[in-house]
């Protein structure tokens, strides 16, 4: 199993996080976004792999993917533990009820909000405009909300057992939490209290250590996650 991406990217992170947590053997094959090919290895197989030009991609077997969440969601799926059927429907309709609230009501303006209160200072950019910002938060806060009353009955947000739900969350909550907006989490004490949690997962953990062991910190690699899905 081979993945070809980006470690600083938030999408490759959520895979690297699944793969972890499955404890999966896998070789990350790191990408250069510069010039969209791996490092050191050949252009013509990479490009082959990925028709859409885009990052991250999982090589399987003879299976090949891109997309972060359908990746993601293929390795809990088919590397995950048997259960009953009844079981497994009901834990899976759960699963993507949550999965859909966090890519379409979560990461639109919690990525947003990243970017305007944590990448535009650290790239010295244009001082964030404050009415955008307050916007932003009034959108993340209300899903908070919503979250924070779901934690208050379990201990993550499809139940008490840690999920791809949970893990699609780790990249952007990890953002969050350092810088100004960690306000909105700390605020509410169920998603404070699963933010902690979560994060110190050692799945996460191993996430942070890869990128420490081998990013070169680069400009237009940091803007050019924002193009990834």
């Amino acid at each position: 199993m081979k993945v070809y991406g980006c470690a600083i990217s938030t999408s490759t992170q959520r895979i690297l996080a699944c793969l972890y947590e499955k404890q999966l053997d896998f070789e990350f094959v790191a990408v250069d976004i510069e010039v969209a090919g791996p490092a050191s290895n050949n252009n013509d197989t990479f490009l082959s792999l990925k028709p859409f030009r885009c990052l991250p991609i999982l090589q399987d077997d003879d299976i090949n993917m891109f997309g972060s969440r359908a990746i993601s969601n293929y390795l809990f799926n088919c590397y995950g533990n048997r259960m009953d059927v009844e079981i497994k429907k009901k834990k899976m309709a759960t699963e993507l009820t949550w999965l859909e609230m966090e890519s379409k009501s979560f990461d639109p303006p919690a990525s947003s909000l990243i970017f305007h209160t944590f990448y535009k200072p650290m790239l010295r950019m244009i001082v964030p405009n404050k009415s955008v910002v307050l916007g932003l938060e009034s959108s993340l806060s209300k899903v908070l909300d919503v979250y924070d009353a779901q934690l208050a009955h379990c201990t993550y947000l499809t139940g008490d057992e840690f999920s791809l739900v949970d893990i699609n969350h780790l990249p952007i909550l990890h953002l969050i939490m350092a810088c100004n907006a960690k306000n909105l989490v700390q605020c509410r004490p169920n998603v404070f209290r699963w933010a902690l949690l979560i994060l110190a997962r050692p799945c996460w953990v191993k996430v942070l250590e890869a990128i420490d062991n081998g990013i070169t910190h680069n400009y237009s690699f940091l803007l050019s996650i924002f193009n990834q899905n």
